[in-house]
């Protein structure tokens, strides 16, 4: 039987300090993307998906003086959190909320994002989650999604902390670009694809812009 990620558990742990650098790194490339991005949209309402107790919302509000920042997660514990933070915006609200079902959106966002989310999910189940990112976006606006995959160096460093008895996320499957390519360019327009290799555990990131073509899509935001 495979063995599934308690995240209750992950949450209430103090992050590591490989944790901490893993952030830092990401954070920086983020906020990149947000900046590529700006040069030809307004962003001021973001949403995180299965962002948890975000640990980029506190930098993105105050960084990029943000309207609002939402996030959509699963687990309780981790939306309680996110309620808690101050992060210098006008609003931020966290969502209790299961991906892989269907769902009508009630706002739209600017920038739509997810780290590390969609790689927890079978093919099917994952099409659903990439689909939201997408239903959540206003036309045109941008959607970045990272996720790890599985160069040398990844595999290295999962081995290690497997050895170690240091990994966590056990549901976590690593992907190439092309194991989701067809879906995701269906949905958007790639404006980039690139690999974060700062990482210990390389991440795929792929930045787009929303064609609004999705069928919960309205020509307004």
């Amino acid at each position: 039987m495979e063995k599934s990620t308690d995240w209750t558990k992950y949450y209430s742990k103090k992050k590591s300090v490989f944790s901490n650098f893993t952030q830092r790194f990401t954070l920086s490339k983020i906020l990149s993307d947000y900046d590529t991005l700006s040069q030809f949209m307004e962003i001021r309402d973001v949403i995180e998906l299965g962002g948890g107790n975000s640990c980029f919302a506190e930098s993105l509000c105050r960084q990029r003086k943000l309207w609002s920042y939402d996030i959509i997660d699963n687990n309780e514990l981790a939306v309680t959190l996110f309620q808690k933070k101050k992060l210098g915006c006008l609003s931020h609200n966290g969502i209790i909320m299961d991906l892989t079902e269907g769902f009508q959106p009630s706002k739209k966002y600017d920038l739509v994002y997810s780290i590390g989310l969609i790689e927890h999910f079978k093919p099917k189940e994952r099409e659903r989650v990439i689909q939201a990112h997408f239903s959540l976006c206003r036309k045109g606006g941008g959607v970045l999604i990272s996720f790890p995959t599985p160069t040398l160096k990844y595999r290295f460093w999962r081995k290690v902390l497997e050895v170690m008895h240091l990994w966590q996320i056990y549901d976590e499957m690593p992907l190439q670009y092309g194991d989701v390519e067809n879906i995701l360019t269906e949905c958007g327009k790639v404006v980039k694809v690139e690999i974060n290799r700062k990482l210990f555990l390389t991440q795929m990131i792929v930045l787009f812009v929303n064609k609004g073509k999705n069928e919960n899509e309205s020509e307004t935001s």
